[in-house]
């Protein structure tokens, strides 16, 4: 049926991350489809895919495929295979199934800071005290750096740690991939349930992935 079609047509009011939109891109047809579930998520970085709002007439739709037919988008083949291999998503489902089964029922009392660091510095210094009067007043509270070696303390984290404060190190950032020094920290934060997390001077890309 694919081989022998133009367009795929996805109409659905609601649709999961499907499967038959995979096997149309997979297939290099342009899809038109519904802005419903996960059908952006498919849409992402993916010429091939264009999405229509859920309440679309027909007249919108036969547009979108005259426009596909008249001028085809490139195929989202390779697209498909970037993001959405085997390898990848069983990553994915493994990372979200490790997180769910350590998570607990409840949020907990914890506050958790994420920052780059504890070098010397304003922001540093200040997260520092803040920290430390958290702590010393009984409030739960964690940190969760992202640019300091595990087995070279700043002055900074020595501090905290003299306290009683724990302070989660991954490997810095350069020497692991972003998203493995999320999934790390995500373990540590499923393990104890924050109230809040507050980004203090983190880096970008790791603080939009958390």
């Amino acid at each position: 049926v694919l081989e022998n079609a133009d367009v795929m047509v996805s109409c659905s009011a609601y649709e999961g991350l499907s499967l038959a939109h995979l096997e149309g891109i997979s297939s290099g047809l342009p899809v038109v489809a519904c802005d419903t579930g996960g059908t952006r998520e498919l849409a992402w970085r993916n010429p091939s895919v264009r999405l229509l709002p859920a309440d679309a007439s027909a007249g919108k739709f036969a547009m979108a495929i005259v426009d596909s037919l008249l001028a085809p988008p490139p195929s989202g083949h390779s697209v498909i295979w970037r993001d959405f291999t085997t390898a990848r998503m069983t990553r994915r489902v493994a990372m979200l199934a490790r997180q769910l089964a350590c998570r607990s029922p409840e949020p907990g009392p914890t506050i958790w800071f994420v920052a780059n660091n504890l070098s010397t510095g304003g922001a540093q210094s200040s997260l520092r005290r803040l920290v430390r009067s958290f702590h010393e007043s009984g409030v739960r509270v964690r940190v969760a750096l992202l640019q300091e070696y595990p087995e070279h303390p700043t002055p900074g984290r020595r501090d905290l740690m003299e306290a009683g404060i724990d302070v989660f190190v991954p490997p810095p950032a350069g020497i692991i991939d972003p998203a493995q020094a999320v999934d790390l920290i995500l373990a540590e934060l499923v393990a104890a349930p924050p109230a809040c997390v507050v980004f203090w001077n983190a880096i970008a890309e790791h603080k939009w992935r958390l």
